[in-house]
């Protein structure tokens, strides 16, 4: 299992620190951050957390897969590993 995590189908106004304070009660988390546009800035509504341990990422998507935060249903998945 991983220990970074996807996480879809933020609202718009949710921030890096938003998301890392969500996920912290679950653990040490290493980075937290929203994915935003590189020519508005704005969020494109998903981000990444990354756990110091596998077993507390997994408690996390357990916990918060599906639940509501900001107005938005949570989709948390783990993360694929990016292509070059």
């Amino acid at each position: 299992m991983g220990k970074k995590l996807y996480v879809g189908n933020l609202a718009y106004s949710v921030t890096s620190d938003d998301l890392g304070n969500l996920f912290s009660q679950y653990g040490d988390v290493v980075d937290a951050v929203v994915i935003n546009d590189k020519f508005s800035g704005r969020s494109k509504g998903f981000g990444f957390i990354e756990f110091d341990n596998s077993e507390d990422a997994a408690a996390a998507m357990e916990a918060l897969n599906g639940n509501v935060f900001a107005g938005r249903t949570l989709k948390i998945d783990y993360a694929k590993n990016k292509m070059k």
